[in-house]
């Protein structure tokens, strides 16, 4: 069972719309969150302060004021988490010039919630991160922030990309670090790899999610190499049929495994040119609260690869989106 939920904040709204989305993820998980701020204070911008003080006591006067922010949004938190059953909420603030190297550290270390195991080395295994894809600052790579784009491909940990105005989440501004959200139905798409069908492992080891509704969704490329399909190709409809029917009769006993260990599941199989706008389109119409889905997978020429298109999921999902890292 993960032991904490670590949220990367940087101050702004934008970070703050991950808060219901970890919230909810600890609650469901009996895990302690982390609000975590990596506190870098460049020389240049604290120049007046620093000819007053002195460079180390303006960087610890800074640094105490982001301690005090965060101790305080924490505690707001605490106070509207719900009773006994809320997750209790620990500031965390790290100092490092480069805020992903900082945070990758700290995943690796053990949670520092007193409520939380403290195995040394052992943090990784216990950790899931949530934040957001546009958080301030954090927009130098790709649409999903150089801090969030790294961080989903080298932490080996979880981790749950929350986009702008999620759908069923509390834009910021609007409560959104106290408005409820809660994982009733999880979409998780498959490719028949080994690396796809991992996620489905770490899902079902964790009791805490039994009653969670999982739907699978396989997406199969009817022709062409790479997803692009010529405006002058001619389908084989029965072959295509066939695989289609192959890939429900796999998906439907995976789905029954699902419900012997406590998932309600149900398999569905589509055609389509575009994977992940069928991802995203069904995840929509399902009424899915999140996405899960591995970083990356494999397989035969019409069959979805994951690895390939889960940045195109996350650019364009209205929900939560988990990525999770196949094992090494």
């Amino acid at each position: 069972m993960p032991s904490r939920v670590v949220v990367p904040l940087d101050g702004s709204p934008a970070a703050e719309a991950a808060l219901p989305v970890a919230l909810g993820l600890a609650r469901a998980l009996g895990a302690a969150v982390e609000l975590v701020h990596v506190h870098d204070v460049p020389i240049s911008a604290t120049s007046a302060r620093a000819g007053l003080l002195g460079v180390a006591e303006a960087a610890a006067a800074q640094r105490a004021e982001r301690e005090a922010t965060l101790g305080a949004l924490a505690e707001r938190l605490r106070q509207a988490g719900g009773g006994a059953a809320a997750p209790s909420v620990h500031p965390v603030v790290l100092q490092g010039s480069d805020a992903t190297d900082a945070l990758l550290a700290h995943l690796a270390h053990a949670p520092v919630a007193p409520d939380a195991a403290t195995a040394p080395g052992a943090g990784a295994a216990r950790t899931v991160v949530v934040m957001t894809t546009h958080a301030r600052g954090l927009l130098a790579r790709s649409v999903l922030g150089s801090v969030a784009d790294r961080l989903a491909r080298e932490a080996d940990v979880p981790v749950v990309l929350v986009p702008p105005a999620a759908d069923g989440v509390a834009a910021p501004g609007t409560g959104a670090a106290t408005a409820p959200w809660t994982l009733r139905r999880a979409l998780v798409p498959i490719d028949g790899s080994a690396v796809a069908r991992e996620i489905l492992e770490r899902l079902t080891a964790l009791p805490e999610l039994h009653g969670v509704e999982v739907l699978l969704l396989q997406v199969l490329v009817p022709t062409g190499v790479g997803g692009l399909v010529p405006p002058t190709a001619m389908l084989d409809a029965e072959a295509l049929d066939e695989e289609v029917d192959a890939a429900r009769t796999t998906l439907d006993a995976a789905a029954g495994r699902l419900a012997e260990r406590g998932f309600p599941a149900r398999a569905e199989v589509v055609v389509a040119a575009d994977v992940a706008g069928a991802i995203v389109e069904r995840a929509r119409t399902a009424g899915a609260d999140l996405i899960a889905m591995a970083s990356r997978g494999h397989g035969g020429l019409r069959r979805l690869a994951l690895g390939s298109t889960a940045d195109a999921v996350v650019r364009r999902a209205h929900r939560p989106v988990l990525l999770v890292h196949p094992r090494r």
